[in-house]
């Protein structure tokens, strides 16, 4: 493995939710970049085991660089000890092809409210609901529809006029 490692050189090493202690090793040949999406975990299927935080927390905050992808997470990671030198936000990204996004549309020609993205209870969605429903039943409802885009979990039933494409989407399927 280590003639491998050698012979394959990286310039980088990117890490992200690491459980494999080899890591470590194959991390040692290049500078190291740890990525994280979010400073807490949202519900159990996101909190690490203690086994995988005692063996690399340590490791993790002495990356060359840490990424995260919103000035909220990085105020988060920052207040809770995270060495903010090496603290960097940068936007993710998407595989949208910017020639493909529409031009802005009218608000009286504006229709549906689309959320997009693995569903979970942390996503809020009784709020979301409740805001949908006021909307529908306001003066200002054209007959448009919530359209939810994605997998996971949506644990209480859907509002009126409102349906949810359950699966992996790209972005072109969200506004094509």
């Amino acid at each position: 493995a280590h003639r491998a490692i050698k012979r394959f050189n990286p310039d980088i090493v990117v890490a992200e939710n690491v459980a494999d202690p080899r890591w470590k090793y194959f991390a040692q040949a290049a500078p190291r970049i740890n990525a994280i999406h979010d400073a807490e975990p949202h519900d159990d299927k996101h909190r690490i085991p203690v086994w995988q935080r005692l063996m690399f927390d340590r490791w993790n905050s002495q990356a060359d660089a840490t990424l995260v992808f919103s000035q909220y997470v990085a105020s988060s990671l920052g207040s809770g000890g995270q060495d903010v030198s090496r603290l960097w936000v940068i936007p993710l990204h998407t595989e949208l092809d910017p020639c493909l996004v529409p031009d802005p549309v009218p608000a009286d020609q504006r229709k549906n409210f689309i959320m997009f993205g693995r569903q979970s209870p942390y996503k809020n969605h009784a709020t979301i609901f409740a805001a949908w429903e006021a909307h529908v039943a306001s003066s200002a409802w054209r007959g448009d529809e919530l359209v939810i885009y994605g997998d996971g979990k949506i644990s209480q039933p859907l509002p009126s006029r409102a349906r949810w494409v359950c699966g992996e989407f790209q972005y072109k399927d969200v506004i094509g």
